[in-house]
């Protein structure tokens, strides 16, 4: 995964970059529910979540989402940069965080009703979602333009696979040969460029010098460079366009 964002803020404020997905996932449930009823005659099974034997059936509902929250899937970042006397530039970086889904895990017991001769279970249903985190917090202080490197975020998942031949693979000594084995390695390393800027009130960099332009005065200078030669910028105002 690779990612580039770039974001412009005052000297003092926080800004928040966010390259994610927003999950939802419910946090509270409600609780399962089971209906009994009697029946003379035969009960038909085909309907889920129904059981009949002994002239009764068994119907359970269950727990249902009752509250959501939300989760950023990706790369989000937080930093306040603040302007020093001397020039240099500290970034307070509380949260630099990777956050990636790892699938469901359930949890609670099963439901089971009894009515009679008929017991009904179900799973509980309640499932939540399992994510990995790889987080990174430094306050660090740089020159104007220069980056700081943030690593050493590595993971690795190793899997083992085993695969065999139904029946023949469980011969001894000769199942061997119809047997294969495997293994499987995936290594993440985390590695975060940060790279801090000084910008004028133009929006070119501080340290950005052309010709014979001062440094910080690009994009300020009146002047333009037009196909007829070099052209003065003057701002109209709304009565001098109605009088053109």
């Amino acid at each position: 995964m690779l990612c580039s964002p770039k974001v412009t803020v005052r000297s003092g404020d926080k800004a928040t970059i966010t390259v994610a997905q927003e999950m939802l996932y419910p946090t509270m449930w409600g609780d399962t529910q089971a209906q009994v009823s009697e029946s003379s005659g035969s009960i038909s099974t085909n309907l889920p979540g129904y059981s009949s034997g002994g002239g009764a059936s068994v119907a359970i509902t269950p727990g249902t989402p009752q509250e959501f929250t939300k989760r950023d899937v990706g790369v989000v970042m937080e930093v306040t940069p603040t302007v020093e006397e001397d020039g240099a530039i500290s970034l307070d970086m509380p949260s630099i965080k990777v956050t990636e889904f790892e699938g469901f895990m359930q949890y609670g017991g099963v439901a089971v009703a009894i009515a009679g001769n008929t017991t009904v279970s179900v799973p509980s249903g309640f499932v939540m979602p399992v994510f990995s985190v790889r987080e990174v917090q430094t306050r660090v202080t740089v020159f104007d333009g220069a980056t700081v490197v943030l690593g050493g975020l590595t993971r690795e998942d190793v899997r083992t696979i085993e695969d065999s031949v139904p029946i023949l693979g469980d011969i001894p000594l000769v199942g061997r040969l119809f047997q294969s084995k495997g293994k499987t390695s995936e290594k993440k390393n985390l590695i975060i460029f940060v790279t801090a800027n000084k910008i004028s009130p133009g929006g070119s960099l501080v340290r950005e010098q052309i010709g014979n332009i001062p440094a910080g005065s690009i994009f300020s200078n009146p002047n333009i460079i037009a196909p007829s030669g070099s052209v003065n910028r003057t701002l109209v105002t709304e009565s001098a366009a109605e009088e053109k």
